[in-house]
């Protein structure tokens, strides 16, 4: 879909703010418990046209080096300076501004998102349409914390399946796996369930990790090194289940790592920290020709960054149902229009998103504007 327009739009300025908002329900993973989420928030100004992007960092660098902080440095001081002046009109157009700077993944995620949301709005077409995805509507799982007792999850698990959620995940840490796992088994005896280790075991654990086969998951998401592949590769070759690297995966050469020491058997896909959904095309399309299944991660999204994620997971490789479901699962504020919901056929892939920016600049804390 790129390479259609004959100009492109120059970047004039560059805004952000912090949003915070309150779970519904305190999340817990082996690293954390978190109970509220501030993500930065980024308009692109260009051409009249404002591009929107999140960057739905943690607040502390636990699951990976980024983290709120590190973001709002990365964007004033290194990333938008970068982006000023510059001409919009390919898809790669802002990641390959932005290419000297190294790392720092979830600010330059915001800001690919809204050059994107920029040039779809050039060509009057969806996200989905510029990655060329076409279906409609897509799976959802639910994803659940580490709980202290299994039977503390049945009725969440219960309400998750009557909105439509097709596949559950939970996350466990060493001691607490085989216990929660059995319960939720027993209860969901045909429910896909995944698990996620969140780089909490290593390969001493194998032994323990190699007998969760018996659960029949459809993928074990990351228990090793969040930086590791050769662990995983050697775990992989013993066990059933279909192990899913996602920490590890942060570029396209990193996902070729993984393909070509076997170090997985699916892949869970995070735009958030990749670069941006134009990156997880390309990690995507990298995936399924290796006939690796995609599952698209969450970061406690708002809705700019679920409803990018939801174009991703659009893509024909995207087999395993994502962390995509409905924002309102978790906040209870909606930032976007339409509100991102489950519906009985999955979730919608958005077309063109409205961004309530007077609400934006109501509830959110403004941080800086960059301009030429």
């Amino acid at each position: 879909m790129s390479g259609q327009q004959d100009t492109g739009l120059r970047v004039d300025a560059v805004e952000v703010w912090t949003l915070t908002l309150d779970r519904l329900t305190p999340f817990s993973s082996a690293n954390e418990t978190i109970q509220r989420e501030t993500h930065p928030i980024v308009a692109i100004r260009a051409g009249g046209l404002t591009g929107w992007g999140e960057a739905p960092a943690p607040q502390a660098p636990l699951y990976l080096p980024e983290s709120v902080a590190t973001v709002l440095d990365a964007l004033k001081n290194h990333l938008a300076p970068r982006l000023l002046g510059k001409i919009l009109t390919e898809p790669d157009d802002a990641a390959v501004a932005m290419g000297p700077v190294r790392g720092n993944l979830f600010a330059k995620h915001a800001l690919e998102t809204a050059a994107l949301d920029l040039i779809c709005q050039k060509q009057q077409i969806s996200l989905a349409r510029l990655l060329d995805a076409t279906t409609a509507h897509v799976a959802a799982g639910a994803t659940f914390g580490l709980p202290k007792h299994p039977e503390d999850l049945f009725d969440q698990i219960d309400e998750a399946l009557d909105l439509g959620h097709t596949r559950i995940k939970v996350k466990i840490a060493p001691g607490r796996d085989a216990t929660v796992l059995k319960a939720l088994r027993d209860r969901y005896p045909g429910i896909a369930l995944t698990a996620d280790g969140n780089s909490a075991y290593s390969i001493q654990d194998a032994a323990d990790l190699i007998a969760l086969d018996r659960f029949d998951l459809t993928l074990l998401e990351q228990p090793l090194a969040w930086d590791d592949f050769v662990d995983h590769a050697a775990l992989q070759a013993q066990m059933k289940t279909p192990l899913a690297l996602d920490e590890s995966l942060q570029s396209d050469s990193d996902l070729a790592t993984a393909i070509t020491l076997k170090s997985c058997r699916a892949i869970v896909l995070k735009p958030a920290h990749v670069g941006g959904p134009w990156q997880a095309k390309k990690m995507h399309d990298r995936a399924h020709r290796a006939g690796l299944p995609v599952m698209i991660g969450g970061m406690h999204d708002f809705c700019i960054a679920r409803a990018a994620n939801l174009a991703v997971a659009a893509l024909p490789g995207c087999i395993v149902p994502g962390d995509v479901g409905g924002t309102d699962r978790y906040y209870g504020t909606d930032l976007v229009d339409p509100p991102l919901r489950m519906a009985a056929t999955g979730m919608p892939v958005p077309g063109r998103l409205n961004v309530n920016e007077s609400e934006i600049r109501r509830i959110a804390e403004f941080q800086f504007k960059s301009t030429l």
